[in-house]
């Protein structure tokens, strides 16, 4: 089984803390009520579209934007970002980077710099809510929640074909699968994780700690628009790519947790 890079994981373990953590809702389709935005910027008018003004080079299917390199890939006649975006801004981070890479509720690893490196390398950066607003080029904008739902696939179809732990079962003690897709459209999504400061009630006492990472290699989470400007989160896990199913699952995603940005086009 592949964790993120320098750990390997228990899937059962994550799933655990998953619950523990409760910074995340459980909802498809929508439900519930996601973080509202409280950084005054309405995206609302369906055309106001949330992005940075540093312009990116489009040339043929490569996007170069701050001296880097992104493929890109046009699905339904959206060209979008087919690697999490990587660009170094305020409130954003490598995976690992000044913080836990937690194992299980007790029990966390540091990683060293070059496996950090590796991780923004490999899954991009993760962002906080008010740095993704701002982080993609200008003539590309964060994702609608439409948009996403306009690029839903089975899983399998948008997950890439490495990078995904196996999934072995809720509790982790069931016959293997791959967690990787087959990737036919070029998306190649990938399992970022995700950043969080910590605190959390458990059998009666509250537990805060300091910076935590959790899940690369098993949950990639983007952030996404709402209609009325506020965030969400698109995720997929890698137990979807054997469910002919869509793997987009809308989150109640608190916005102190930090996720990683795919981009589209204008």
């Amino acid at each position: 089984m592949r964790g993120f890079i320098g750990v390997g994981r228990s899937l059962a373990v994550a799933a655990a803390v998953l619950l523990m953590v409760g910074l995340l809702g459980c909802g498809s389709g929508g439900g519930g009520n996601p973080a509202v935005d409280d950084g005054g910027n309405n995206n609302s008018g369906g055309n106001n579209y949330y992005s940075g003004t540093i312009a990116g080079e489009l040339s043929g299917d490569i996007l170069t934007y701050v001296g880097q390199s992104y493929r890109t890939v046009v699905i339904r006649d959206k060209r979008w970002m087919a690697e999490n975006l990587n660009y170094l801004t305020d409130s954003s981070w490598c995976f690992g980077e000044g913080g836990e890479v937690r194992l299980d509720r007790d029990s966390s690893v540091t990683l060293t710099e070059s496996q950090i490196q590796e991780n923004c390398n490999t899954y991009g950066r993760l962002y906080s809510w008010s740095a993704a607003k701002t982080a993609c080029p200008s003539g590309w904008h964060l994702p609608s929640r439409d948009e996403w739902d306009d690029l839903a696939r089975p899983g399998m179809y948008l997950k890439s074909n490495s990078g995904w732990d196996d999934w072995c079962g809720d509790d982790g003690n069931d016959s293997c699968v791959s967690g990787n897709g087959v990737d036919n459209l070029g998306f190649s999504a990938l399992p970022g994780g995700l950043r969080s400061s910590w605190v959390f009630e458990f059998e009666g006492t509250v537990y805060g700690r300091g910076t935590d990472y959790v899940y690369a290699g098993h949950l990639g989470l983007w952030w996404a628009v709402r209609d009325d400007g506020g965030s969400e989160a698109m995720d997929m896990s890698n137990q979807y790519d054997f469910l002919y199913e869509s793997p987009l699952r809308t989150d109640n995603i608190d916005v102190s947790i930090n996720v990683s940005i795919r981009c589209v086009m204008n």
